[in-house]
């Protein structure tokens, strides 16, 4: 775990169940003087009340603008998606705060073949298979926001391999961190990553 993350008011956000609980906690952060403002939250995922955005804290560790791109297409999808299905009724089933954590830790080690808890009787699927589950569901939403093809790029990534991937072959290769380093710079300026 990250020190950052160790922080109270870092990492993976309390669950909240409407706008009325985030409002009380962060007057009740304010008035405790634990925080001063809410940019002093630093949730993975987190509203931002002046914007009426949602923040999703990942995107600035993507080597390509195609690829923040593609993942800022699922997050906008996802939102909508979400607020469709809560707006129909239908409710997500909340997993308990450890297991997502746990999930997290996983996701971190083991990326796309994670294993992850989806239920409280520790039933599990592969991050990879729950990712691709997602998309389908997504793909229609995206159609709706005109995002369909910059969503597709998500399954590019998964099929090639993600950038980490190709940062350790490279190092591996040649040993030398300038080398992941000037690769990196590469990829972000042409926008195409070498291949994992």
């Amino acid at each position: 775990m990250k020190v950052f993350e160790s922080l109270p008011t870092a990492g993976l956000p309390y669950r909240l169940l409407n706008w009325g609980e985030f409002q009380r906690l962060m007057t009740t952060l304010v008035n405790a003087k634990a925080i001063e403002s809410i940019r002093e939250v630093w949730w993975d995922v987190r509203p931002h009340p002046e914007f009426g955005t949602v923040e999703v804290r990942i995107c600035d560790g993507l080597p390509t603008l195609d690829d923040i791109v593609a993942m800022t297409a699922m997050i906008q999808a996802l939102v909508v998606w979400l607020g469709d299905q809560y707006d129909e009724g239908n409710y997500l089933p909340l997993l308990r705060y450890w297991c997502v954590r746990e999930n997290k830790w996983r996701a971190a080690r083991w990326a796309l073949d994670a294993d992850l808890i989806v239920d409280e009787d520790g039933r599990l699927q592969r991050l990879g298979d729950a990712v691709e589950a997602l998309l389908e569901d997504l793909d229609p939403v995206a159609a709706r926001l005109g995002s369909r093809d910059d969503l597709a790029r998500i399954r590019t990534i998964m099929r090639d391999g993600p950038s980490y991937m190709r940062q350790r072959r490279l190092y591996e290769e040649t040993g030398r961190f300038t080398a992941v380093m000037e690769s990196l710079v590469q990829d972000f300026r042409t926008g195409i990553p070498l291949p994992a």
